[in-house]
């Protein structure tokens, strides 16, 4: 009995699991491929770093930040060299890490009224204190960049505040419920 043949199945794309990674001098990371369709035949390719002072590049995609600035590193298929994907790679200085983040303040509102909630980074000297604020439903409660929020209608239950930090590919993050008092 002869076995039947395994069918060549041609590699269509490739892509990585980052597009954007922002890490620290020092610091290293793996980057992912991920071939379309799964089942190709040939997945073998080839990693390359335009800036190999700043970001280098195993033939794993292990990824270290030699310095800073910015690197594309690239995986490329042996097979088709059209066929590549690439990761832009930030290497900043590292700096004092951000051990948490926590929320504080008003938590409750009138109708039509603004108030401030305060989110402290700790350390207070961390590096990085870019804090995203985000409403669990601005249809009711809205909070901008600067994190005043203010009730738009009245609700029965109250409604989730999240401040979000992100440090070098770590995410922090705290929350805080809002009443929206009734009183006008």
């Amino acid at each position: 009995v002869k076995e039947k043949e395994q069918e060549y199945v041609k590699l269509t794309n490739l892509l990585l699991d980052n597009t954007t990674k922002n890490v620290a001098v020092g610091q290293e990371f793996n980057l992912i491929a991920n071939f379309e369709p799964e089942n190709a035949s040939n997945k073998e390719i080839v990693w390359t770093s335009s800036e190999e002072t700043v970001a280098t590049v195993d033939e794993n995609g292990l990824v270290k930040a030699v310095a800073e600035g910015t690197a594309l590193i690239t995986a490329t298929s042996k097979e088709n060299s059209e066929i590549n994907a690439s990761c832009k790679v930030i290497v900043e200085k590292k700096g004092i890490e951000v051990e948490k983040i926590k929320i504080s303040g008003a938590n409750s509102v009138k109708v039509n009224s603004t108030v401030e909630l305060n989110a402290t980074v700790e350390p207070e000297n961390a590096t990085n204190k870019k804090i995203i604020y985000k409403s669990q439903d601005e249809s009711i409660v809205t909070v901008d960049e600067m994190g005043y929020i203010k009730a738009v209608k009245s609700s029965d239950e109250p409604i989730t505040v999240t401040v979000k930090l992100t440090y070098l590919g770590q995410i922090f993050t705290d929350e805080c419920k809002v009443y929206v008092d009734f009183n006008e």
